[in-house]
């Protein structure tokens, strides 16, 4: 019995790989013609497990194993060009007192490093991390201008 176990398994697993587009034609047939039934069933199972779902995921989260995923998601969304958006935001308003409207979009490559310069208290543009560096002290705002000037205004 074993034996016939794997043989089965077998020939289901090489049948799979040698007809995907046709399986994946009659799960679409068959998608279409049960979708209402299907999304009915789905709402009220929704519907009856709600809290047993919202339970599981604050247990899963306190687990060691949920900490990890989590943290390794968090790390990933830093890491994005969004992500890293987010933080200068957060820094920029908590630490800073300073808010952050985007002026134009990035001009520059991706492969260029860029920072946001606060052109005044509300207004950032996007420019080379090397350029924003250059000038830094009591004057760096004023004296970054002149290169926001060319990059922006030219």
């Amino acid at each position: 019995m074993i034996n016939s176990k794997k043989h089965m398994r077998e020939y289901h697993r090489k049948y799979n790989q040698n007809n995907k587009e046709h399986i994946s034609k009659r799960k679409h047939a068959y998608y279409l013609k049960y979708r209402d039934n299907m999304l009915q069933r789905q709402k009220d199972y929704y519907s009856k497990h709600q809290d047993a779902g919202i339970s599981y995921d604050r247990d899963y989260s306190k687990t060691e194993k949920g900490k990890q995923v989590h943290k390794t998601a968090i790390k990933k969304y830093r890491q994005s060009e969004k992500g890293k958006i987010s933080i200068i935001k957060v820094s920029t308003k908590r630490k800073r007192n300073l808010n952050w409207i985007l002026m134009f979009d990035n001009p520059f490559d991706e492969s260029e490093e860029i920072e946001y310069h606060h052109i005044n208290d509300a207004y950032v543009v996007a420019i080379p991390k090397d350029l924003h560096r250059q000038y830094l002290g009591k004057f760096h705002r004023e004296k970054t201008m002149e290169i926001v000037k060319q990059i922006y205004l030219e």
